[in-house]
């Protein structure tokens, strides 16, 4: 007999494997029921029970495997959660480090002392500070989006092009290029340009453009700063006019006057030099000193002067001083020497200024006669200085007037000349001196009594041997 389908299958597996145990002999097996039937039940039997414990083996492996991969999955949602919170917080960090740049590029270009003008790759303005807002009078709005060349003179874009195309050996456009090509070469580039206002007004500048690049080093853009120049110019021709005034002051003056560096060399000579040593200024610059020193002189003061030179303060060891001078065709000249110390750009230098004591003396002698002279004549003698100021009255004139040789001199002489005269001898006589011309003139002058009468005034300039008017004399008769 068959073993009952209602057994499960372990079951009927052990059935069937009693039944071959138990033999014929058991008298328990079907006659239909062979051996090997049994048999190949059995194998059958336990073909499934080893395909059932696979399938259980495989379904717990899977279920070892699927928890492995779950917990593997857990562990990298919480690297993959950690690691986004570490990215959200360099996220936060970077943005906030942008907010702080931004901050601080608005900061700059709402604050910066000079005019911030940015520009990207092409040339085109993307921000306009408001410092370049009031150095070219547009506001922000209008220019970005153009290109800055439109500020500069015209005529110097071109001679910019011709000087750029001969540096880089190739033609350089006028236009935008002329600004930007030598920093996009990585060179920065700071030239004077006149920037053209709104209104049309010329401001000198000092425009530096330098090229902006990314953290890989790419170019993205330009920025170009500048500073007007105005006050700069201002006073740089304020400077050239004072520089012009000290040396006509310098070559107009009655002494010579000469400038010596630490090296004891001429850096300096004004005209009166070399009329009084006969040099030319030429020959002067760049010769000892010590050329113009008579020897014995020079050696008696040489020590004092290097000794107030290298440090002495105070007067110098030599002011005021007569000492011997030597002229270029050898003769001695005594000559009243002052010495001062300054402090140039390039070290130390001394001041010397000489004063021909010979001239000086002849002069005084001369004045001398002269004064004894106007005093003699009938005549009022007055003398004036190269301006025109009066400095002298004889004693006829001091006389006549009922004034001291001390009254009010300059213009007070006018005050003694009538009222409805003295207008037109004033300004007659300011011209005369203006052109250097000799003064003619009828006017009245008042007596020490109160009295006016009519003189003839005739006024002569004195010059020296270069033509300049010294003084001038006159005499009213």
């Amino acid at each position: 007999m068959s073993p009952p389908r209602s057994l499960p299958l372990v079951q009927r597996s052990c059935w069937v494997g009693g039944l071959l145990l138990a033999g014929p002999a058991a008298g328990a097996v079907p006659a239909r029921l062979t051996e090997s039937a049994l048999w190949a039940e059995l194998v059958l039997m336990l073909v499934i029970s080893l395909l059932l414990g696979l399938v259980l083996h495989v379904y717990r492996d899977r279920r070892r495997h699927r928890a492995a991969a779950e917990t593997q999955r857990e562990t990298l949602m919480n690297e993959l959660r950690t690691l986004n919170r570490e990215l959200e917080s360099q996220v936060n960090a970077r943005t906030r480090e942008i907010q702080r740049a931004a901050a601080l590029q608005q900061a700059i270009m709402a604050n910066a002392g000079f005019a911030l003008i940015v520009t990207d790759i092409g040339g085109t303005i993307t921000e306009f500070s408001y410092a370049a807002e009031r150095l070219l009078g547009y506001r922000a709005a209008e220019v970005v989006g153009s290109t800055p060349e439109r500020f500069v003179e015209p005529v110097e874009i071109e001679a910019r092009s011709r000087e750029l195309s001969t540096e880089i050996g190739k033609s350089v456009a006028p236009g935008i290029d002329c600004l930007l090509i030598r920093a996009a070469r990585g060179t920065p580039d700071e030239q004077e340009w006149t920037f053209i206002r709104r209104d049309g007004q010329r401001v000198p500048v000092l425009l530096s453009i330098s090229a902006l690049r990314d953290s890989e080093r790419q170019l993205v853009g330009y920025v170009g700063m500048a500073i007007s120049l105005s006050a700069r110019k201002r006073l740089e021709r304020a400077l050239t006019v004072e520089r012009d005034r000290f040396r006509t002051i310098f070559d107009l003056a009655p002494s010579a006057i000469l400038t010596i560096n630490d090296a004891g060399l001429i850096e300096s000579a004004n005209a009166r030099a070399e009329t009084m040593f006969g040099y030319s200024r030429a020959e002067l610059l760049g010769q000892p000193g010590s050329m113009l020193a008579a020897p014995a002189d020079f050696t008696a003061n040489r020590a004092q002067i290097e000794a107030y030179f290298d440090g002495g303060s105070g007067a110098a060891p030599i002011f005021g001083r007569v000492v011997g001078a030597v002229h270029k065709d050898g003769h001695t000249l005594p000559i009243d020497l002052r010495l001062s110390k300054f402090q140039g750009e390039d070290g130390a230098k001394l001041i010397a200024v000489a004063t021909d004591r010979s001239e000086q003396q002849l002069l005084a002698d001369s004045e001398q006669r002269w004064r004894t002279m106007a005093n003699s004549l009938p005549h009022l003698v007055w003398t004036c200085a190269a301006d025109g100021a009066i400095n002298f009255y004889s004693q006829q004139f001091c006389d006549y007037a009922g004034i001291s040789p001390e009254w009010p001199l300059g213009e007070g002489g006018f005050e003694l000349v009538h009222p409805d005269d003295r207008e037109r001898i004033y300004t007659h006589w300011r011209e005369c001196v203006r052109t250097g011309t000799e003064l003619r003139a009828d006017y009245r002058v008042r007596r020490h009594d109160g009295v006016y009468r009519w003189f003839e005034a005739r006024g002569t300039p004195l010059r020296n041997h270069d033509g300049q008017v010294m003084m001038w004399v006159g005499a009213s008769t």
